[in-house]
């Protein structure tokens, strides 16, 4: 067998660049047989490609998370950590497209969350049997403080067997709450060693309720707010009680409604997210 020129050997003669022989060429394949390798190839590829698309694809599916608002919101108050259902600050949105929270919007700050659950001992007055008619489950409640700590509120979560009657106690609070007496509703919770210590229900001096904006959550949010000194809202002295037809006190207490008004809402919105992250 020939293996080459050895070390030394003088080289091949010019003219023919290989080590031995010239190999013979090799035989031509029909020309219809080539052609038909090429589209064979080419289906193979297109084979491999399309299999592992539809894995990926499959794949992907497995991976994709859905909220499934409808299981987890009806237990959420009891499966989330108390100082995550009641974050340590909360304001409204931006926009509905946003997590961000809108610094032009009152940040009220968490002081305290009552451990008692019972309906009976978050709620008060008409609010109280209305709930309880409507087949209330529990009333979980936190304490909150504005910025100014001039005012205070008590955020209470109604939790309702379902959307119809969480919807009910909602027109229940609407109807009570411009009342020259409103139902109030909402047990005040008093934090020691904080602005909220002398928090009481002879304090609270507006109110308002609010859903959560998802259907799949029977929770309707309850607040009731007040002053962090106890002064109570009161008839408008003259001259402009005087002006006024009706000078029972309502218009003072409607000013503390709009706070509880704004802070039920920013609830309604978080906690539908809150679920919708939670499953």
């Amino acid at each position: 067998m020939h293996h080459g020129p050895s070390p030394g050997a003088p080289l091949p003669p010019p003219g023919n660049p290989h080590f031995g022989p010239t190999p013979a060429p090799a035989p031509r394949r029909g020309g219809l047989r080539g052609c038909l390798g090429v589209p064979l190839v080419l289906g193979g590829v297109f084979a491999l490609v399309l299999g592992a698309a539809l894995t990926w694809h499959t794949y992907g599916n497995s991976r994709q998370t859905i909220p499934n608002t409808h299981a987890y919101g009806p237990v959420m108050w009891r499966d989330e950590p108390a100082d995550q259902l009641f974050p340590a600050r909360i304001a409204g949105k931006e926009n509905g497209t946003t997590d961000q929270q809108d610094p032009k919007i009152t940040q009220w700050l968490r002081l305290g969350i009552a451990p008692n659950t019972s309906c009976a001992n978050g709620l008060t007055g008409g609010l109280a049997g209305f709930a309880a008619r409507q087949g209330c489950k529990a009333v979980v409640r936190a304490t909150y403080v504005d910025p100014s700590g001039s005012a205070v509120a008590t955020v209470a979560v109604i939790v309702l067997p379902s959307n119809d009657a969480r919807m009910n106690v909602i027109e229940h609070m609407s109807e009570v709450k411009t009342a020259d007496e409103p139902d109030l509703g909402v047990r005040a919770f008093a934090v020691p060693g904080t602005p909220a210590s002398r928090w009481t229900d002879d304090a609270r001096n507006g109110t308002s309720a609010c859903q959560v904006f998802d259907e799949d959550i029977p929770y309707a949010v309850a607040v009731t707010a007040g002053a962090t000194d106890g002064r109570r809202a009161a008839r408008l002295p003259a001259p402009w009680g005087a002006r006024l037809s009706t000078n029972s006190g309502r218009e003072d207490r409607m000013a503390w409604a709009y706070p509880a008004d704004d802070l039920a809402k920013a609830f309604g919105v978080y906690l539908a997210d809150l679920a919708r992250k939670g499953t």
